[in-house]
């Protein structure tokens, strides 16, 4: 995976978990709107980062709250924080 197409991937996570958070779809029905352009190894990796985000959300809140010292964080920040500390957290290795 090129660094170009690690950074796409990441913004098609970050856009799939915003419209999640905003309108309530299921993830299922935004994966097949959105990642079906996609390489296979890209959509596991969007996957992957879109339910651990929702699954471990409450742990990451609490962790990066814990840095931060504040509970004000704009929700489209905090949702990119949550992504890089989910990276950090709980892959093994994180692609480029």
């Amino acid at each position: 995976m090129s660094k170009i197409m690690g950074l796409q991937t990441r913004s098609m996570a970050f856009n799939i978990l915003r419209e999640h958070t905003e309108t309530g779809v299921f993830l299922h029905h935004l994966f097949e709107k959105h990642i079906h352009i996609t390489d296979v190894k890209d959509q596991r990796l969007i996957r992957n980062i879109c339910y651990g985000v929702i699954r471990w959300k409450r742990l990451l809140d609490y962790n990066l709250f814990l840095v931060t010292k504040t509970q004000k964080i704009k929700p489209h920040l905090l949702l990119g924080l949550r992504i890089t500390a989910y990276q950090l957290f709980f892959l093994e290795k994180v692609p480029s």
